[in-house]
């Protein structure tokens, strides 16, 4: 893609408040299409194994998605009006859990299914569980959606996003970490513990799996709203 200008439209363009020069439609659309790469990249990485991809996966999504005072996210500079595949419902828990799960481990009953639920006689106990009716919605409401709590903590796809991009690996390392982040990540505080043979499993959480998925999510609205910008590269097909 190639980008003409008139030097000297440069001046008349730049203000002397922040001297800077708005960005194009065609180099937003530009962009637009870096960042779908990426974060297709990044998808087909984590389906063959790389879970730590799921770094860039968020560092994607941030891009697309977040705005703050004046800085404006890449999709509301192309699209503010844009639909997203919503797949995340209400899944009702598993009727034996109680059988299944150590009595004193209380942090349980603050869990509420969403994109993901326990499969039960695995150590691996988290399954994707999308929706059998989604469903196309706006950017807020997709990207505020709560689809799990922890300790009573919600997290939508937003604070996901942000926990990794921001402090986790994605855009930055921090020194510190937010507390129900790391209890999630690196503790396994949704609090489901499992005995398989013997031999008691205390589960990380989700976000493994959801963050591939929620960026296929993505991909799938791209592709709608842009196709000529955002093609098929090869991804399952969520609907």
């Amino acid at each position: 893609m190639v980008f003409e200008f008139n030097i000297r439209d440069v001046a008349d363009k730049t203000t002397n408040k922040n001297n800077k020069i708005p960005r194009s439609p065609k180099d937003a659309q530009h962009q637009l299409h870096k960042q779908y790469k990426f974060l297709c990249r990044s998808i087909l990485e984590t389906l063959k194994g790389d879970s730590d991809e799921i770094d860039r996966i968020a560092l994607a999504l941030r891009i697309l998605f977040h705005t703050s005072g004046q800085s404006k996210s890449l999709l509301s500079q192309i699209s503010p009006e844009i639909q997203l595949l919503e797949t995340c419902s209400s899944i009702p828990l598993p009727p034996h859990k109680d059988e299944t799960i150590d009595k004193d481990y209380k942090p349980f009953q603050g869990f509420m299914g969403g994109m993901v639920c326990m499969v039960i006689g695995s150590k691996n106990i988290w399954e994707l569980t999308p929706s059998l009716c989604p469903s196309w919605v706006g950017i807020d409401e997709w990207w505020n959606r709560i689809f799990f709590t922890d300790w009573g903590i919600e997290f939508s796809r937003k604070k996901l996003v942000f926990c990794v991009a921001n402090t986790d690996g994605g855009a930055h390392v921090d020194n510190e970490l937010e507390r129900c982040y790391f209890a999630l990540t690196r503790l396994g505080s949704i609090g489901i513990q499992l005995f398989i043979d013997g031999t008691k499993h205390i589960s990380n959480g989700p976000e493994k799996l959801v963050l591939p998925h929620i960026g296929l999510e993505v991909v799938s609205s791209l592709k709608r709203a842009f196709p000529d910008l955002c093609p098929d590269y090869g991804l399952p097909e969520l609907i």
